[in-house]
């Protein structure tokens, strides 16, 4: 590929250097890296705390409200850490994210409809508002790499 280069126009090779978007395909991977293990440590660890008997004394009250039972709060638990672990791998952060926001909107709707805290939704809110922006912000700056101009424009 860097042989058809010299071929190119100078506009084509320009296209292949900026994004779609008119940005610079200055792709920093620390700072992806940085947000995909910020939003799987979160994940992760508050998906662990539904399982550690000390500090799941918050969980077990809460998922005891909802009357499913404690196979949902293990259920949940699995949810997020799975959610968590998909999200730090490249290929897979699509369904990490789809995951963590469906689970963190579940999560809002039981707080507003069976717990009857409706002000209470703004945490799960919290959480699902930080995967989209963190998913928005990853998938920028990993689709910048493939944004280079079809093939048949090069010449």
């Amino acid at each position: 590929m860097a042989g058809d280069l010299r071929h190119c126009s100078a506009t084509h090779q320009a296209a292949m250097v900026i994004g779609m978007r008119g940005e610079e395909t200055n792709k920093d991977p620390a700072t992806e890296w940085a947000i995909r293990i910020s939003v799987a440590v979160v994940f992760v660890l508050t998906g662990v705390d539904k399982f550690l008997p000390n500090s799941s004394k918050y969980w077990i009250h809460v998922f005891g409200l909802i009357g499913l039972g404690d196979w949902f709060r293990y259920f949940t638990g699995i949810i997020e850490i799975v959610g968590g672990l998909l999200f730090l791998v490249p290929i897979a952060t699509i369904a990490g994210a789809a995951i963590l926001i469906v689970t963190m909107l579940g999560a809002m709707v039981v707080q507003a409809a069976v717990l009857k805290h409706p002000a209470d939704s703004i945490f799960p809110a919290l959480y699902g508002f930080g995967v989209v922006l963190a998913f928005g912000k990853v998938r920028r700056r990993s689709g910048r790499a493939s944004n280079l101009p079809p093939s048949h424009l090069i010449q």
